[in-house]
């Protein structure tokens, strides 16, 4: 059953809102009502912000569903959002569980190329990854 969800509104609560039922679908085992969800608030004129992108991504990942995730990044970078080191830190967890180790050095390559210093959590999601 889907949410029916009043799109005319564009404030900052409302989108918190959004946020907080797209990560409560993943949460509860629900990822194709997350996914409609986000859907529906794109389709609707609601511009997903980067903590929007992030919460999708990091439950496509925890769903193991890395390719999906990879597509939505594109997503994000086509609509002129550049990832952040939350963002990248999901998908260097969600490479690595998914035993993606040569694709998670090439994004943690990739944090430099753009202008990122890594943090003490993404050095933990890499060493991690390459421990395992």
């Amino acid at each position: 059953m889907m949410m029916k969800m009043p799109w005319r509104r564009k404030s900052r609560s409302f989108h918190l809102q959004l946020q907080g039922a797209i990560e409560g679908m993943f949460q509860a085992g629900r990822p194709q009502t997350a996914q409609e969800l986000f859907k529906d608030m794109c389709s609707h004129g609601q511009q997903p912000n980067i903590v929007t992108f992030s919460i999708m991504i990091n439950g496509l990942c925890s769903q193991g569903n890395l390719d999906d995730a990879l597509t939505l990044l594109k997503k994000m970078e086509e609509s002129q959002l550049k990832p952040n080191l939350v963002t990248y830190c999901i998908l260097i967890n969600g490479m690595c569980k998914a035993g993606k180790i040569n694709d998670a050095k090439e994004l943690f390559s990739s944090l430099f190329e753009n202008g990122l210093q890594p943090d003490v959590y993404v050095y933990s999601a890499i060493m991690k990854g390459l421990c395992q």
